[in-house]
């Protein structure tokens, strides 16, 4: 009996001390570490608001049309006289291409295999490859500028 009235009386006479030791030790670690965490998820929302900011391209729902339709093939935007157009094929020999303006809406065909050539095809002043798949029959690389082959709006 004697043993446990002597460890209540010393841990209770020390206990209260070793605390406020503990106590004024810890918080200015924890101060700083709370300002560390707060600097670090203050960082964290700024990085996800820069993240996710919109997409910039202008004509995105007709090029997420056109790749449903061409992501097979090859996609093309092209401009003539100011105006963007989008040429679009299939991946095959005798496949023509379509043209498409900007919101979507065929315009012209350009299948020299069959005859059907409209007047717009061969006068787009300059033309950029925004999707080509993988295994193009042009043996050309592949090319995704707006990661449309990742799934984001499927």
């Amino acid at each position: 009996m004697v043993a446990p009235f002597f460890l209540k009386w010393k841990l209770g006479n020390t206990l209260f001390p070793m605390m406020t030791c503990l106590e004024n030790f810890i918080t200015p670690l924890l101060l700083k570490t709370m300002k560390n965490i707060y600097v670090l998820y203050f960082g964290l929302m700024v990085f996800g608001l820069v993240s996710c900011t919109k997409n910039s391209v202008e004509d995105w729902k007709t090029i997420k049309k056109l790749y449903r339709n061409y992501k097979n093939g090859e996609i093309s935007e092209c401009t003539l006289n100011g105006e963007k157009y989008f040429v679009a094929g299939q991946n095959a020999f005798d496949a023509g291409a379509s043209i498409y303006n900007k919101d979507g809406i065929k315009v012209g065909d350009c299948n020299y295999a069959w005859g059907v050539v409209d007047s717009l095809c061969g006068k787009f002043q300059a033309c950029e490859v925004v999707y080509r798949e993988e295994h193009h029959i042009s043996g050309q690389a592949a090319v995704d500028k707006y990661n449309l082959n990742k799934g984001i709006f499927r």
